[in-house]
């Protein structure tokens, strides 16, 4: 097996695991009482089959030897070693997110989100950064709650 090969399967393993996970809960889910023309199933159905199928194929190419070589690496040269530490930041910014969500509200959950994954980028104006992530958390937030009337958890800045 080709190097990267493995790493490779994992990835397309888990996209078949997921189309059949969005298949198995569209097999699920309840029809609406009333009378709709297009079923809300319908969509879920597609993406969940298109899925399969393309996870199915990239299996098959993957196991015949053609796997992808990274962006800016040519044929043959070897491949780098991934930077976990960068990989667990950017991971932990997500989960930071979720868990505080609720507590904090969606423009200090957002920011921090935005900027601990701009940290695991080494971005060298942090300070610039951080701005940055306020500002779009803000916009973000506006946008949704003002124009959108999507309601987001507003937390400590509740006056917005």
């Amino acid at each position: 097996m080709k190097n990267g090969a493995k790493s490779e399967l994992v990835f397309a393993s888990s996209l078949l695991l997921i189309s059949l996970v969005v298949l198995w809960d569209t097999n699920r889910a309840v029809d609406p009482v009333i009378n709709v023309s297009v079923s809300p199933k319908l969509f879920p159905y597609i993406v969940g089959y298109f899925l399969l199928g393309l996870s199915i194929l990239l299996v098959i190419q993957i196991l015949r030897g053609n796997i992808a070589t990274p962006e800016g690496a040519h044929e043959g040269s070897d491949i780098a070693k991934t930077d976990f530490v960068a990989f667990l930041i950017v991971v932990g910014s997500i989960i930071s997110f979720v868990l505080l969500i609720n507590l904090t509200g969606f423009i200090i959950s957002a920011t921090l989100t935005f900027f601990g994954i701009t940290l695991a980028f080494k971005v060298e104006n942090k300070v610039h950064s951080l701005i940055i992530s306020i500002i779009f958390s803000t916009v973000v937030y506006l946008s949704f709650t003002k124009f959108l009337s999507v309601n987001l958890p507003a937390g400590w800045i509740s006056f917005l």
